[in-house]
């Protein structure tokens, strides 16, 4: 006669109220209970929950039963629908964005008990249906997790938003909420796009031909450099004259400069 010196994982806690917490009732607020093998292994981890979830609700319906787990603040964090009449072994937990967020182990006769409930929405208190602490995984909302689009569409993972050739994309600090994040397209212009277009490069020559003509900036006047911002001062006379002669005037060619006063009489 074989001897089994260590119970196998589900045979171990099946008489057990785990994964839910060892003070569960697992009792609704109008008296249905769920049997405590009903689930014997959990791994929860949606978006915003992040700590104390519990099983809030089961909703049956005739398309199905849908189990919703959450936070007191937040009670349908995630949730599974499946068919009671030919359950799965393990359930897949999604959030509102279908991203996911857990897995609950079972198998088909025990999600089969919930052909016996009443079409409806059954609610639970958090103490009735709080998890333990090893199957619930904090994942604080940090960040931007994924966009989505005026359609609906929702994208997630690796998404890369790039801004080129005078084009700055970042989130505005202003309009963004950790709820609503808002990222702020600023085209800001370059105003070398014509020499990064058109001078070439070592792998892709354009030719002899530049269609960029650079800048001949003002460096010196009299072999005189500008200041330490760059500015050249130019004053009539001391600097304490209360009203300099200097006259600046700008004309279709540039700068005219002039020297105001009277002839000095011999």
């Amino acid at each position: 006669m074989p001897r089994y010196m260590h119970e196998q994982w589900r045979e171990q806690h099946q008489a057990s109220r785990y994964p839910f917490s060892d003070s569960a009732s697992l009792v609704t607020t109008e008296g249905v209970a769920i049997a405590i093998d009903t689930l014997l292994d959990a791994q929860i981890y949606p978006i915003g929950g992040t700590s104390r979830m519990y099983l809030s609700s089961v909703v049956v319906g005739s398309a199905g039963v849908t189990l919703y787990i959450g936070t007191v603040a937040a009670p349908a964090l995630c949730s599974t629908t499946f068919d009671p009449l030919s359950p799965p072994d393990n359930l897949r937990l999604e959030d509102s964005y279908g991203r996911a967020a857990g897995i609950l182990i079972s198998e088909t006769l025990r999600l089969a008990r919930f052909q016996a409930w009443a079409v409806g929405t059954h609610t639970f208190e958090r103490s009735s249906t709080e998890f333990a602490a090893a199957v619930c995984v904090p994942t604080p909302e940090i960040g931007i997790r994924g966009l989505v689009t005026e359609a609906g569409d929702l994208f997630t993972g690796d998404i890369w938003i790039l801004g080129e050739d005078g084009v700055v994309v970042r989130e505005d600090p202003v309009e963004s909420t950790p709820e609503a994040p808002v990222i702020r397209v600023d085209v800001v212009g370059d105003p070398l796009f014509r020499r990064a277009l058109c001078q070439g490069t070592a792998e892709s020559p354009i030719g002899a031909v530049e269609l960029f003509e650079a800048v001949n900036y003002l460096q010196t006047i009299n072999n005189m450099p500008p200041d330490a911002f760059g500015d050249f001062k130019i004053t009539g006379g001391s600097n304490e004259a209360v009203d300099s002669i200097l006259r600046v005037y700008p004309t279709p060619d540039g700068l005219r400069f002039e020297a105001v006063g009277q002839k000095t009489i011999a």
